[in-house]
């Protein structure tokens, strides 16, 4: 057991020191003798490869103006100015998802087994509505932000939060909007603009002959429970393109929003978005 003790402890032993002190002085005398040489020589930090390539320089572009944001709001009000006459440039976090696909594949992340797709920068999925998904880490559709102790979700991507919404198009009663919104805006003025919303958005309900599909069969359920309790029932108004939905209920095309998928975009298309109607 003393030998293995001694084994274990020999570098500190004065023989091994002085050669680890001579060895690190004659370490130090060649490098020494190294730098003394590449400043004789002009041999530069650059040229060894030690500084960091200076970033490139673009020419200065100037708009007269500039839209932070592709989706409800930005959207909106690019294409109002655009209408008058004044060019628009778009500034978005994020990327276009219209790209080309390959037989098979898919545009967006699916909601039951998301990916990477799903969610912005972030190695976990950050939808409050279940335990954080581990997904590979790239630019998704969804960003999540903790601020003041909240979850704070926004979308990322050329269409804003249009791509990452659920649809849903719920026009407020005059009597609750008066409630929230101060006196200075005015219901009646609004009226015009909340139509012109809904046609380009397709603003609908759900058509009676979707609702008896299986995958509605929810409801059906809530509506039977609200008139046996003398509940008003009033439909959802959604964006939704419901040609496109029938076509996934008899087979055309894969299902999306008839299995659940809205918040990291709808693979049918079914579902409205700035993107592919404000920004056309």
């Amino acid at each position: 057991m003393s030998k293995k003790r001694a084994s274990n402890t020999s570098l500190d032993c004065p023989t091994n020191k002085a050669k680890h002190d001579v060895s690190r002085r004659k370490f130090i005398k060649v490098s020494g003798t190294l730098g003394a040489a590449s400043g004789v020589l002009g041999v530069s930090g650059q040229a060894l490869g030690l500084t960091r390539k200076a970033p490139p320089r673009y020419a200065p572009e100037h708009r007269e103006v500039i839209v932070v944001d592709s989706g409800f709001g930005g959207s909106i009000t690019a294409l109002r100015l655009v209408e008058r006459g004044v060019p628009v440039t778009i500034i978005e976090q994020g990327r276009r998802w219209d790209q080309p696909l390959k037989p098979g594949e898919k545009r967006f992340s699916e909601n039951l087994y998301p990916d990477g797709r799903s969610t912005w920068l972030s190695s976990t999925t950050v939808v409050p509505l279940g335990p954080a998904l581990p997904i590979r880490k790239t630019t998704g559709v969804l960003q999540g932000r903790r601020l003041a102790g909240k979850t704070v979700l926004n979308g990322t991507g050329y269409g804003g939060g249009s791509i990452a919404w659920g649809g849903v198009m719920v026009k407020p009663e005059e009597q609750i909007f008066k409630k929230v919104f101060p006196k200075e805006i005015s219901w009646e003025e609004l009226q015009l603009h909340y139509d012109e919303v809904a046609r380009r958005l397709g603003r609908a309900s759900l058509p009676d002959d979707v609702a008896d599909a299986d995958c509605y069969t929810h409801v059906r359920v809530m509506k039977e429970h609200c008139e046996r309790a003398d509940i008003k029932w009033e439909p959802i108004s959604t964006s939704t393109n419901w040609d496109i939905v029938r076509d996934e209920l008899a087979g055309k095309t894969p299902a999306a929003i008839t299995k659940g998928e809205a918040i990291y975009g709808v693979n049918s298309g079914a579902k409205g978005g700035t993107d592919r109607t404000y920004l056309k």
